[in-house]
């Protein structure tokens, strides 16, 4: 029989303040609203209890600790730009644990091709900092100007870039991870070939925040292109566009990203753009 979750008293409330301090706790019915959506369609009964912003690993190990002894929903969040429901509460209560306070880029190793991040930062950021560089973090969500990488790994996102670059799992090499006991974990390696244990960083990758948070992580980073082309092919069937595809890979072209539009949106593309369509 499953135990019913349990709600969070003053007196646990207190506990939690105690770690992260005042500031960064919050049951403010209208900072809890903030955190009661994503890109989802659930959009009743997803208030949490409280929200909490900590600062490192050591502090969520504290405040796992506490939410599993008491039985607490505990929810990890990024910027909250999910397609899933993974960030909010679904069935409402518990905790929200805002990562964003953990964005520090803490290394970039150029000679290895590797870059070890918190969980809180923002796509578009590192690739800033490695396009400095001529490196870049190639998956691409449309939310890249405001997803963590922590969210990216926890859905396994992926982009338009997906097609020829692979998705999010294809560049995670190693994780530190807060099990929900409070235990913390590193897993995976930062060299490319090691089969020195399970692979367990492809177990939390996708994986939503249901099996622990992630605190930090190593990726798998990759020389610029050194030019890029854009064309535009108009073709008179889906069916068409489908063997054109099948045809560049089998002569080894493997285009940076390929985007299908309907003929509808290319002209109102064009018109917003100022361009003329290609008749």
């Amino acid at each position: 029989m499953i135990e019913p979750y349990s709600n969070i008293s003053e007196e646990i409330y207190q506990q939690l303040k105690d770690i992260v301090g005042d500031e960064f706790i919050s049951k403010d019915l209208e900072i809890l609203w903030c955190y009661a959506f994503d890109g989802t369609i659930f959009k009743e009964n997803t208030v949490p209890e409280i929200v909490i912003l900590p600062e490192n690993k050591d502090e969520i190990s504290e405040i796992l600790k506490i939410a599993n002894k008491n039985k607490i929903i505990l929810i990890p969040r990024g910027s909250g730009t999910s397609l899933s429901g993974g960030p909010i509460s679904v069935f409402g209560g518990g905790i929200i644990l805002d990562l964003t306070r953990m964005n520090k880029i803490l290394s970039i190793d150029i000679p290895n091709n590797l870059t070890v991040v918190e969980p809180g930062v923002i796509c578009d950021d590192l690739n800033f900092e490695l396009n400095k560089y001529e490196y870049f973090f190639p998956p691409d969500p449309a939310s890249s100007c405001i997803c963590t990488i922590g969210g990216m790994v926890a859905n396994n996102s992926g982009g338009v870039q997906a097609f020829k670059y692979g998705v999010t799992k294809d560049y995670v090499m190693s994780l530190e991870v807060v099990l929900a006991d409070g235990q913390i974990i590193n897993i995976g390696s930062s060299v490319r070939k090691s089969v020195s244990s399970y692979n367990f960083t492809g177990l939390f990758v996708g994986s939503e925040g249901t099996l622990g948070v992630i605190t930090k992580i190593g990726l798998k980073v990759i020389p610029l292109p050194k030019s890029r082309k854009m064309g535009l092919f108009i073709f008179d069937s889906i069916e068409s566009i489908i063997q054109a595809v099948i045809e560049l890979r089998k002569k080894g072209i493997i285009p940076n990203l390929l985007e299908f539009m309907d003929e509808t949106t290319t002209k109102a593309s064009f018109e917003y753009l100022g361009g003329d369509f290609l008749s």
